[in-house]
């Protein structure tokens, strides 16, 4: 088993600057934790960004950073609260180039769901990167 020594930030930032990924999903628990950690935190993406001198726009609002340098986006997608709009069938027919899912519980009902509905938004398991 490869085991990476890379944080979350470390390895979006990494996936656009080598322009193999375009469009990001980050999931969390709700749009209040992805931005707190994921995004506006010391050690989150936009700080991440800071460090390595890239530019990029960011929606507070939405939760959308966009690179304009290296034409990708990161969207929020939270699992909270479990709503029909939230239910892991909305990543069906949806694609994404990597995923980045922080701090997620599902609970047993729907994990094998999440999973294969995540699967099917990236097309490659290496696409995802799961974290605590």
């Amino acid at each position: 088993m490869d085991i990476q020594e890379h944080s979350g930030p470390e390895r979006v930032i990494d996936k656009i600057r080598n322009e193999s990924a375009k469009k990001i999903c980050l999931i969390g628990q709700t749009y209040s934790s992805i931005k707190k950690h994921m995004i506006e935190g010391p050690s989150g993406l936009l700080a991440e960004a800071d460090r390595r001198d890239i530019k990029y726009t960011y929606n507070r609002f939405s939760g959308e950073v966009r690179f304009h340098d290296f034409n990708a986006v990161c969207k929020c997608i939270p699992m909270w609260p479990v709503t029909t709009i939230n239910h892991p069938y909305r990543f069906k027919n949806r694609r994404f180039d990597f995923i980045w899912c922080d701090r997620v519980k599902i609970d047993d009902k729907h994990d094998h769901e999440f999973k294969k509905y995540l699967m099917l938004s990236v097309q490659n398991e290496k696409r995802i990167l799961y974290s605590t």
